[in-house]
């Protein structure tokens, strides 16, 4: 799987994602998902100045979501409450079966983990909290104030032994304190944004999207969606509020990059399965 590893890791924002990497980690999350009955996703990243959701993160989660719904598992999905309208219009594109709950800051997610049994631990472009417990965006502004603490739910499953992968591509995700060394090293202002949550299994990618694809490239391909219904959804989740993280534009477009070359990445992906 190294190969979908180095493909996803793709860097055009010069984040430093190459890094980030732990080889092996990739296909361990796969066979975790696929030993998995109930799984918890977890994504929502908010932007702009209303603090609304991104375009990456949520259609990773979606999709991975929808991938194993078809696998005959149980999912839930979790995100914070100004992510919420743009997960629900997701869930309803699709359309999937899974429940989701919303939370704000002064919510403790805890509870979840027990009341849908859950397995699998997965979080998508999700904050994970800085040394000095705050949360922040890529440019080193706290985001505290508009994020709920979802991150302590990996916190809690390594603390009674239930799995976790966390999927990244800045080093401020919940995942990313198992390279928290390497975010110093080699991630702009990663002194300050470095999350300390780590994960089990740690998906480093040039978008968060592209990790969860990798994710499912590494289980079975053909649960890849199509470039179209890629748009299709982006399209959905825009009207219902998201915008381009880099560009802060309500545009079907993910983390600054032209929309083709974006779906170079799951074309080349969803090649692996001929």
């Amino acid at each position: 799987m190294y190969d979908v590893e180095r493909l996803i890791a793709h860097d055009p924002g010069g984040r430093g994602v190459a890094a980030l990497l732990v080889p092996g980690d990739l296909d361990r999350a796969a066979r975790a998902l696929a030993a998995a009955s109930r799984v918890l996703i977890i994504t929502g990243f908010s932007v702009g100045p209303q603090g609304v959701a991104e375009t990456d993160g949520p259609p990773g989660a979606l999709f991975l979501g929808r991938a194993m719904e078809h696998l005959g598992k149980r999912v839930v999905f979790a995100t914070h409450r100004l992510c919420a309208p743009v997960m629900a219009a997701g869930l309803a594109h699709l359309p999937l079966k899974a429940p989701l709950e919303v939370l704000d800051r002064s919510q403790s997610p805890a509870p979840l983990l027990d009341q849908y049994e859950i397995d699998l631990v997965v979080s998508i472009e999700l904050p994970g909290r800085a040394a000095d417990g705050q949360y922040y965006n890529m440019r080193g502004i706290p985001i505290t104030e508009r994020t709920a603490p979802l991150d302590e739910l990996l916190l809690l499953a390594a603390s009674r032994s239930i799995p976790t992968i966390g999927v990244g591509d800045g080093g401020n995700e919940a995942g990313m304190g198992k390279v928290a060394v390497q975010v110093h090293q080699a991630v702009k202002g990663g002194d300050k944004i470095a999350s300390v949550v780590p994960a089990d299994y740690l998906i480093s990618a040039g978008t968060s999207n592209w990790g969860a694809y990798g994710m499912l490239a590494a289980l079975d391909p053909t649960l890849l969606p199509e470039p179209e219904e890629e748009v299709r959804l982006l399209t959905a989740l825009v009207v219902a509020g998201a915008l381009d993280g880099v560009r802060l534009e309500a545009a079907a477009t993910v983390d600054g990059l032209a929309q083709d070359d974006y779906l170079q990445i799951l074309r080349e992906l969803r090649g692996r399965e001929r």
